[in-house]
């Protein structure tokens, strides 16, 4: 088992803290001026720690952004189409905590697979929930919409409603769909004169 670091046993939480924020803007560098920093607080911190410190937090640093700029790019991908957006994060949390489980250095025994386990489940039944809670809805529209055709055409044939109008409404009943197609419709090419 290896040692653990003197940045946690001998720092507080507010001064290690100030040390990852000087990390970052001295760009993981400079670990000597930190150790002069921290010796000058009163924290004998070797250069071999601080650096060993400062790769394992640049590491912890990088991934942070990589899976916030996944989640920006997602969100942008997704623009308001929410069923999208809902599988990707669920896709996203799963194959975070396959690549916690491939990397960790920790010992099997030391990691609460049941835990880990019963995340991904729960994501597993968030993400079938969804699905279904999204059939379900588009079933009970088009039944909707059904019915109001039904009754749009007893006013036409009523005599209430013009064909022309009884159409119209039709077909602006029958094109609501809360849950559109992310992929955009083809546009049409311009008509050129020749």
């Amino acid at each position: 088992m290896g040692q653990r670091s003197t940045i946690l046993t001998q720092l507080p939480l507010g001064l290690r803290q100030e040390l990852e924020k000087r990390l970052v803007e001295k760009g993981f560098s400079g670990y000597l001026e930190l150790t002069r920093w921290l010796s000058g607080l009163g924290y004998r911190i070797s250069k071999g720690a601080l650096n060993r410190y400062g790769i394992q937090f640049e590491q912890r640093y990088t991934a942070r952004a990589a899976a916030k700029d996944q989640a920006h790019e997602l969100a942008e991908a997704a623009s308001g189409d929410e069923v999208i957006a809902t599988e990707a994060l669920v896709r996203l949390v799963q194959e975070r905590l396959f690549s916690v489980l491939i990397e960790t250095e920790k010992p099997v025994t030391q990691i609460d697979l049941a835990r880990i386990a019963s995340i991904i489940g729960n994501l597993s039944r968030t993400t079938i929930t969804h699905r279904r809670w999204i059939a379900e809805s588009r079933e009970r529209l088009a039944r909707l919409q059904r019915a109001a055709a039904g009754k749009v055409a007893t006013m036409e044939h009523a005599g209430g409603l013009t064909p022309a109008a009884a159409q119209a409404i039709r077909d602006i009943l029958l094109s609501i769909d809360p849950f559109p197609d992310p992929t955009p419709p083809p546009t049409a090419s311009p008509i050129t004169d020749r």
